[in-house]
């Protein structure tokens, strides 16, 4: 069956399938999935007539410092709002935030230059219903992954594909070994 809320072809799904089989769901991912049914309670106050400030402030810093980022740079737009998140362990990625549902295809080529801009090879968008991560170190592909953040902390497996994304060092062994 397939993965819940999971669209794109950054990954295949069999590929994620299985490694959200090998992830165990133990204690720290349960908790880390709390955590999403968590910061999805708190940003239902966010709607169409949400402001990007709005949009960063609760949704996407939240939902980034709930799995370990830091957000850092953030500069701020009339439509969208751009960020560098980071770990501690040093791994970064560009963060792109736009209107709530605005549609996130395209907002490719944005992607790419804010990635690029922050020497980043991934950017992740997020328009409070889907998150979407881009690959801007391989161009000519416009793969992407995204997730249906209404219906991914509701799926098991699902999250558990989602989980084992967002704690891989580097997404690129992920989209070598899916190809």
């Amino acid at each position: 069956t397939m993965l819940q809320g999971f669209s794109g072809h950054l990954l295949s799904e069999a590929f994620l399938e299985r490694a959200a089989v090998e992830a165990e769901m133990n204690a720290t991912c349960q908790r880390q999935r709390r955590e999403l049914v968590e910061w999805r309670r708190r940003t239902c106050q966010l709607g169409p007539s949400s402001s990007v400030r709005a949009m960063l402030s609760v949704g996407a810093v939240p939902f980034a410092s709930a799995f370990g980022f830091t957000c850092n740079e953030v500069v701020m737009r009339d439509r969208t709002a751009a960020a560098t998140i980071a770990t501690d362990s040093g791994r970064s990625m560009a963060l792109l935030v736009a209107l709530w549902g605005h549609p996130l295809d395209p907002m490719w080529r944005e992607a790419v230059r804010e990635a690029l801009d922050r020497c980043a090879s991934w950017c992740i968008l997020y328009n409070g219903s889907h998150l979407r991560f881009v690959d801007a170190g391989r161009l000519f592909t416009r793969r992407h992954a995204q997730l249906d953040l209404e219906q991914t902390p509701d799926d098991e497996r699902t999250f558990a594909a989602f989980w084992t994304v967002l704690r891989t060092p580097e997404l690129r062994t992920l989209v070598v070994a899916s190809d």
